[in-house]
């Protein structure tokens, strides 16, 4: 099966993914107002599925983010990927395995290439024209014009 989180690992499989949030009184002290409203908070995202988190300003989306790409860990409860807490996962590899579009925009300097092959520099032609390919972005792309 073919797992896409937004961005694209070129050249790894990715597992399942299957995502279970079971937040109760997630976030940090800190947050006390986020807390409440994520108290008894749960969601679970299955294979291949595409979410949006929307709400208002102040309802918590962002902090939902947040944990899971473990910036911040919760405090009661768990984020399980495929029944495995994600405080036990790497780091690194589980926000390589995410996409995530926030609310700011950001712009990247250097080539189409540079960005889309971002998160493997040495990918061939071919592999980010693949990616180009699967992220609809391809046809966009090659109407650029091209620069020396």
């Amino acid at each position: 099966m073919n797992v896409v989180y937004g961005s694209i690992a070129l050249g790894r499989s990715l597992p399942l993914m299957e995502f279970f949030l079971r937040a109760v009184g997630a976030a940090l002290p800190v947050f006390e107002t986020i807390e409440r409203i994520l108290k008894h908070f749960n969601l679970t995202i299955t294979p291949g599925e595409t979410v949006a988190i929307v709400g208002p300003s102040g309802s918590g989306k962002s902090t939902i983010v947040q944990l899971i790409q473990r910036h911040y860990d919760v405090n009661q409860g768990q984020i399980l990927i495929d029944d495995v807490d994600i405080r036990d996962l790497d780091v690194k590899w589980l926000r390589e395995q995410l996409g995530v579009v926030s609310q700011e925009p950001v712009l990247f300097a250097g080539s189409v290439r540079t960005n889309i092959g971002m998160m493997k520099p040495e990918a061939s032609q071919d592999e980010i024209e693949h990616a180009a390919k699967i992220a609809n972005a391809h046809d966009f792309i090659s109407g650029l014009p091209e620069v020396c």
